[in-house]
């Protein structure tokens, strides 16, 4: 006589989910920390299609410094931050390579702009005062929880919008890079993604969420300015 067939407990039906759940949480944070580590690669040369075209055409007409030291200023609190944290590098690196080519632009914006020696020391310093401070801890971590908070504000309101400001006040992008532009927007896709995947902290999502907004912004400027220099209606653009 044949046995009935036993039916599976609803307790192993449970083991059978949480183990599926298990592996596709480790799949997907293991293709995270690829993307994240693909995003850190490319981040390297993010902004190298900026720093050729201001060392070809000797000049940074069009570009915002305030902008680029306000964008190093939050590079250097989304560093300290993580680092604070203990979050994986793949999920932070790019903000030291960025932090690192913006360094770069500004030498040449010191260079090739306006911009009195007066200021260019109390940029100099500033930020490497502020840089030390925060990386060697000198700073609470309450502290740096609130400069992690306002780096969104900071990046818009004095990072972002001054540069996308001078871009409608000019009529154009200038010097701006559509290349450095297109890579900063893929980069904030792959790092929104990591940030999902392996860091549970909103303050960072948010950051996250609001530079992919802002460079795709710039990213538009960048190609309407593309597209009526094309067409030789570009428009006269005034110095930085």
């Amino acid at each position: 006589m044949q046995r009935p067939a036993l039916k599976p407990s609803r307790g192993a039906a449970a083991i059978r989910q949480v183990r599926c759940y298990a592996g596709a949480s480790a799949a997907s944070e293991l293709l995270a920390k690829a993307v994240g580590w693909a995003v850190i690669g490319g981040s390297c040369f993010r902004s190298m299609p900026q720093i050729v075209r201001i060392y070809k055409s000797k000049s940074v007409e069009g570009l915002s410094t305030m902008a680029f030291v306000n964008e190093t200023v939050v590079c250097i609190v989304n560093m300290a931050y993580n680092l604070r944290h203990g979050y994986p590098f793949s999920s932070y690196g790019d903000a030291a390579t960025c932090g690192v080519q913006n360094t770069v632009i500004l030498g040449l914006m010191f260079r090739h702009g306006s911009i009195s020696n007066r200021n260019k020391v109390l940029i100099t310093v500033g930020l490497t005062a502020f840089a030390a401070s925060l990386c060697f801890g000198v700073c609470s971590d309450a502290l740096l929880a609130q400069l992690q908070a306002s780096s969104v504000l900071l990046l818009a309101l004095g990072g972002r919008l001054p540069q996308i400001w001078m871009n409608i006040k000019n009529g154009g992008s200038g010097e701006l890079s559509m290349g450095s532009a297109a890579l900063s927007v893929a980069g904030n896709l792959g790092r929104l993604f990591t940030t999902l995947t392996l860091v549970d902290d909103k303050l960072v999502l948010v950051a996250s969420v609001s530079q992919l907004l802002l460079n795709a912004i710039l990213l538009w400027q960048t190609a309407q300015t593309a597209w009526r220099k094309k067409q030789g209606t570009g428009p006269v653009y005034k110095a930085a």
